[in-house]
């Protein structure tokens, strides 16, 4: 139970962060609120015992919580593509041997 309470206070803290962040984007609120979502249910799914032993999950829980997590990843699966291509770390910091950040084929700036 100890993890679990963890967990709810790093998304509670997490979520109470995002809310108060004025970002210049709409949708990067957006997309954050359902990442955090996604690791929520994750989290749950991964170890439910303690929660059935204390009531707070009853007979049927797993499966609502599955359908939870398909219905998530359903709404995550159209912004997959460029949330794995975006890193900070990618643009300017690791050197490519096929080309610079611009695309230039063979025009890597190494380090």
């Amino acid at each position: 139970m100890t993890r679990n309470h963890l967990n709810y206070m790093m998304f509670k803290m997490s979520m109470e962060a995002i809310k108060t962040h004025k970002f210049k984007d709409r949708n990067t609120y957006l997309m954050l609120k359902l990442l955090l979502r996604v690791w929520a249910v994750k989290e749950l799914a991964s170890d439910t015992a303690g929660l059935y032993e204390k009531g707070f999950f009853i007979s049927g829980s797993g499966r609502i919580l599955d359908e939870a997590f398909k219905s998530l990843l359903n709404d995550l699966r159209p912004h997959m593509v460029s949330l794995a291509e975006f890193s900070p770390a990618t643009q300017t910091h690791i050197a490519s041997t096929i080309g610079n950040e611009y695309g230039d084929i063979y025009e890597a700036q190494l380090a």
